[in-house]
């Protein structure tokens, strides 16, 4: 499983995992920012998305003792190949914190 790296300033998130060798850079910039209860972020793994980024929504809602987390990332039509790969790394990322 590929190690994160997750900065969090104000304005923008970049985040970087050794896949294969190859460092896989992603950033993006906060659009909401509602603590504890729900972060949006654009999300840009190539330059070429700067002008027209994918966007995640990550909400938190309490149950019980626990909570309940629920992201949606918002894909281009263009990056349809793409989305076992995507569902299989956030899924990755939240079972990661089931550790914490």
């Amino acid at each position: 499983m590929p190690k994160l790296a997750f900065r969090f300033p104000k304005y923008c998130l970049h985040t970087a995992s050794m896949r294969d060798g190859t460092e896989a850079r992603h950033w993006g910039k906060y659009l909401v920012q509602d603590r504890p209860r729900k972060i949006v972020f654009t999300w840009i793994v190539d330059l070429s998305e700067e002008f027209d980024p994918s966007r995640v929504t990550f909400s938190i809602e309490p149950d019980g003792e626990g909570c309940i987390a629920t992201i949606i990332h918002e894909l281009d039509a263009k990056w349809a190949d793409y989305v076992a790969q995507t569902e299989t790394g956030w899924s990755c990322m939240m079972r990661a914190t089931d550790a914490l």
